[in-house]
């Protein structure tokens, strides 16, 4: 199951081999793999998905794997939320100590479906390195 919310996408941090992340595409028997760090891309977490994801799109075509866009969000703290007026965005929310809880908002009107789903995500991953690092290993 991807931890980043995107098909086929990992997220691994190691000592070794530093951050980054795992591309698996399967299909019909068939794997390919790749590896995109993030140290390649000036330590930018948005800049190595967007690699990761023009990757893994063309070795679906190349292998012919049909494109679903269902998503996976198996990220905590990444939710999609509609308000009163029926404004639809992505939500990224942390709680940085008990009883205290940071939500931001990414409108899908004002960004896009992808976009907005994508700058939720980076949001998450700085709220981690903010509040959690050094406490749970993040």
């Amino acid at each position: 199951m991807s931890n980043t919310g995107h098909k086929n996408i990992s997220r691994y941090k190691g000592k070794k081999k530093g951050t980054g992340l795992q591309v698996c595409v399967q299909w019909r028997k068939e794997i390919r793999r790749q590896n995109f760090s993030d140290s390649d891309f000036d330590n930018n977490p948005m800049q190595t998905l967007m690699a990761a994801l023009e990757w893994r799109d063309e070795m679906e075509t190349e292998m012919g794997k049909p494109r679903t866009e269902r998503r996976i969000l198996s990220s905590l703290g990444i939710y999609q939320s509609t308000d009163f007026y029926g404004n639809a965005s992505w939500v990224a929310q942390c709680s940085p100590v008990p009883g205290k809880t940071m939500r931001k908002c990414f409108s899908i009107k004002k960004f896009g479906e992808h976009e907005a789903c994508m700058l939720a995500h980076n949001e998450r991953c700085r709220m981690e390195h903010k509040y959690y690092e050094g406490i749970f290993g993040v």
